[in-house]
């Protein structure tokens, strides 16, 4: 079993400042599987206001993303993996229009070298 933590401060544009913290964990299961675990946090600070809902307003805008995330492999040999994942995220943010919330999922193959 692993756990690591991030936690990183960035600044995409010059007019956005971001915290983004992010926990993952990888746990050994029987039958050759691995399980993928990740919850996260971001927050998005706009440091000019943002032209909402045209481009004559002017709004503050903060976003903040949850996410989380997991993913079931199973090792074939060495090298590949093969299994399915889901991960959900919500953003919320002060100009509505901008939030959302959602589900996704699908398979997964690794070829590692």
């Amino acid at each position: 079993t692993e756990l690591a933590v991030a936690l990183c401060f960035a600044s995409r544009r010059p007019r956005e400042v971001i915290v983004h913290l992010r926990v993952e964990a990888v746990v050994n299961l029987p039958l050759q599987c691995l399980a993928f675990l990740s919850a996260g946090f971001e927050q998005s600070d706009y440091l000019l206001p943002y032209p909402y809902p045209n481009d004559t307003s002017l709004n503050e805008r903060v976003d903040h993303r949850y996410m989380v995330g997991a993913s079931l492999l199973r090792r074939l040999g060495d090298s590949v993996r093969v299994g399915g994942h889901v991960a959900w995220a919500r953003r919320v943010s002060s100009l509505p229009l901008f939030s959302y919330e959602g589900l996704r999922y699908g398979l997964t193959a690794e070829v590692r070298p």
